[in-house]
């Protein structure tokens, strides 16, 4: 039996990222998720249920996030771009629904990394047809975090 779990609204094709007690969950035709890790904040019942501490107002979340500090960085597969959001769920957030508190713009981004200097690092790919030829084109971008 698991320790506690989710309603099925939250499922993914990617994986969690666990950082400051919580863990967070990106789902592909719903929000981002936050969750009390241990299964102590809001969740009850047995078996042991529960909902998230808060959730993003943007869908289309499914590759992998990366935390820095109190930031959490996704990318949106609707759009490309990179997110940032408060891992508290209180800076750009109104009843446990948290908006970016920056977005990038659409990159076409791939993965994103943090390295110990602080600085995010985005890998991103352009593709564009010529005739018969799909041409990739990959490049990273660098941001102060």
């Amino acid at each position: 039996m698991p320790l506690w779990q989710s309603s099925n609204a939250y499922a993914s094709e990617g994986p969690p990222a666990v950082a400051n007690g919580d863990v967070y969950v990106p789902t592909e035709f719903g929000p981002l998720a936050a969750f009390s890790a241990n299964g102590s904040t809001s969740c009850s019942g047995s078996p042991t249920v529960c909902t998230p501490l808060w959730t993003t107002t943007n869908t289309g979340w499914e590759r992998p996030l990366t935390i820095g500090g109190s930031v959490l960085y996704a990318i949106n597969d609707d759009d490309g771009g990179v997110y940032a959001f408060d891992a508290t769920g209180v800076s750009g957030c109104t009843n446990a629904v948290c908006g970016p508190l920056w977005f990038s713009g659409s990159l076409h981004a791939q993965a994103v990394s943090i390295a110990n200097n602080g600085t995010l690092y985005v890998a991103a790919a352009n593709e564009s047809q010529q005739g018969d030829q799909l041409i990739t084109n990959g490049y990273v971008d660098a941001f102060a975090q």
